[in-house]
């Protein structure tokens, strides 16, 4: 491949592939550029192999069931090498965003545990104090 052409793909959004069929004939199929809400659904399809070339290509399943094994293994490895590095940024961000929401909710923590105690304490002071205050 050249880069001329990993360019044009990469403007296109996907690569055009010619697949085999288990019945023998062939089927142009685009191995497709994912976009935000499929990247998500991609890291729970990895590994099921008809899920993935149902995403990469939107086939619907029963045509993807007509693919022969060895060319839906191709659409798989052409949607990895265009999908995976992305794919690996976003969830990488994500990561980022999940550690800064666990800072914040730490700081919030601390602080009610710390007014847990404050308040803990001055009830303890005022029910210990009740009793040596002389009543008239």
């Amino acid at each position: 491949m050249t880069d001329a052409q990993s360019d044009l793909e990469t403007i296109q959004g996907f690569k055009e592939v010619t697949v085999l069929k288990l019945d023998g004939s062939s089927l142009d199929v685009k191995v497709k550029k994912l976009n935000l809400r499929q990247l998500a659904r991609y890291g729970n399809v990895l590994g099921d192999s008809s899920q993935m070339v149902e995403l990469f290509t939107g086939l619907e399943p029963e045509a993807v069931d007509e693919i022969d094994p060895d060319s839906g293994q191709r659409i798989i490895e052409i949607g990895q090498k265009i999908n995976h590095p992305i794919w690996t940024r976003f969830v990488m961000k994500h990561a980022d965003y999940l550690n800064q929401l666990n800072a914040v909710l730490g700081e919030k923590a601390k602080l009610v545990k710390d007014s847990t105690t404050m308040l803990a304490a001055s009830l303890s002071n005022s029910q210990s104090g009740s009793g040596d205050t002389p009543t008239k």
